[in-house]
């Protein structure tokens, strides 16, 4: 996988793997050799579709590869030998007939990405894709390729020569359709070429901006950012360095503000928990804000504590006893005050917000 005066962006590997039957085991032929044709460019633009009302045209180099599977009769083979103790068999991805299949490797580099699409070649030039991914930064996926085998013509015609003619019509229909839909396809789109022009930038732009390449993958792929909130829209005349710099500005700001509505979050989280659990310490000291309420006085949360102990395990902090209160001269002994003894009944007394939510003079709790 590789663009023109580049550096690949990773590798496309088909390996031959065959079940070892002795030991149930899987074994590794390594690649295998097909025979390869470039289409000479120019050549036609081909589409796949998106939905039902989006199609995608494309061009770049082609390729048609053929492989020869050829298959040899089995000798007849030794008992197997007994495994191992503690050793386990991976599954082998092969049929029930044992046959060898094929797998569809692909490896991604280190600050490098791609999208892979797989399907197979469709009417009119088109592309049919059924499956589609992205890989980068060093990502590695083994696709198992489910293989059928289809008869050549004579095996075809000797096999349906005994049929009726319904029968033999039917069967060469589905033959038809068989062969139409064989040709097996795989698309690689590289996505800084993708994004330069997305995004109104020069070529090779993102070639050498890392962090930023990630920093849009990351929006697009993981907070779906509408690409309009990233593009340059300044003068066309203006130098790559200007317009970088303008991508990056809309990077940062949109950053800033998913890290705020982070923020927003977190915070709500922190006081929906505080009013679940008031008395809860690790509440309190993780979430440091005043505005949600005060907690009791030390004796007043022994007693909560010891009222509650078959209930709600509470952790017991030595600074909880010494917890300090902003308050007014007026409502000062309010706050310090030892609060009255408390039946079983009434667990839990809570002090008014106005105690911790004025300022002036501090108080310690007893």
């Amino acid at each position: 996988v590789r663009r023109p005066d580049h550096y690949p962006e990773g590798t496309l590997t088909i390996e031959h793997l065959s079940p070892d039957r002795s030991r149930g085991a899987i074994h590794t032929s390594g690649a295998i050799h097909t025979i390869c044709r470039r289409v000479a460019e120019p050549v036609a633009p081909m589409s796949f579709a998106l939905d039902a009302a989006t199609r995608v045209s494309f061009t770049g180099e082609r390729f048609v590869h053929a492989y020869l599977a050829h298959q040899f009769g089995d000798p007849p083979s030794p008992p197997p030998s007994p495994p191992p103790p503690n050793w386990r068999s991976p599954p082998a991805p092969c049929t029930s007939s044992g046959a060898s299949v094929l797998m569809l490797g692909a490896r991604a580099r280190q600050f490098s990405s791609f999208m892979l699409l797989l399907g197979r070649m469709g009417p009119a030039g088109t592309f049919e894709q059924k499956h589609a991914l992205i890989l980068q930064n060093k990502d590695a996926v083994d696709i198992p390729l489910m293989l059928e085998a289809l008869p050549s013509a004579t095996e075809f015609r000797d096999a349906i020569s005994s049929l009726s003619p319904e029968q033999q019509r039917f069967a060469k229909a589905y033959r038809a359709m068989q062969l139409e839909g064989s040709v097996f396809g795989i698309l690689v789109i590289q996505l800084k070429p993708q994004l330069e022009a997305l995004l109104k930038l020069p070529h090779d732009a993102l070639t050498k901006e890392i962090a930023l390449t990630q920093q849009l993958l990351d929006l697009f792929i993981q907070y779906q950012i509408p690409s309009d909130l990233l593009t340059y829209a300044g003068p066309a005349a203006a130098s790559p360095e200007e317009k970088l710099e303008a991508v990056r500005g809309h990077v940062a700001a949109i950053y800033k503000m998913v890290e705020a509505a982070k923020e927003g979050e977190l915070h709500a989280a922190r006081q929906e928990a505080m009013m679940e659990q008031p008395f809860h310490q690790e509440y309190a000291e993780s979430f440091g804000d005043t505005s949600a309420g005060c907690f009791l006085s030390g004796e007043a949360r022994s007693a909560a504590m010891s009222a509650d102990s078959d209930e709600t395990p509470l952790r017991r902090n030595p600074r909880s006893l010494q917890r300090r209160c902003s308050a007014s001269a007026g409502l000062l002994s309010a706050c310090s005050a030892p609060p009255p003894r408390h039946s079983a009944a009434q667990k839990r007394v809570q002090m008014p917000v106005a105690a911790c939510a004025a300022g002036g003079m501090e108080g310690s709790s007893n």
